[in-house]
């Protein structure tokens, strides 16, 4: 059913460790994405929308593809073949080592 009825998964649990967007997608999701945050306003600089602000901090901004398998889109993308994106406002891959991104872990 879930192959059949679902449109889109998107994957934002560890969403925002710094301001610089890392985006990941399958690529049906590619121009979505671009024209998707050409529309929202930089919630930290108000002249300027967050695609603005990722081309600004990124000498060539490039949309990363899904890959590992290892994240909560991986049954989507290798399963069911769900386009996916994953978002992540980080500063390269030491962002990703957030110690508490999932709160439950450490319980």
């Amino acid at each position: 059913m879930l192959s059949s009825m679902g449109v889109a998964y998107l994957n934002i649990n560890v969403l925002v460790v710094d301001p610089v967007l890392i985006p990941s997608t399958t690529p049906q999701l590619d121009e979505l994405l671009l024209e998707t945050i050409k529309l929202v306003q930089d919630p930290d600089n108000s002249s300027r929308t967050v695609y603005d602000s990722w081309v600004k901090s990124n000498a060539s901004p490039k949309i990363q593809r899904l890959g590992n398998g290892g994240s909560d889109y991986a049954a989507f993308v290798q399963h069911v073949g769900i386009p996916s994106t994953n978002l992540i406002f980080g500063e390269g891959r030491g962002a990703l080592r957030v110690v508490y991104s999932y709160g439950f872990s450490y319980l």
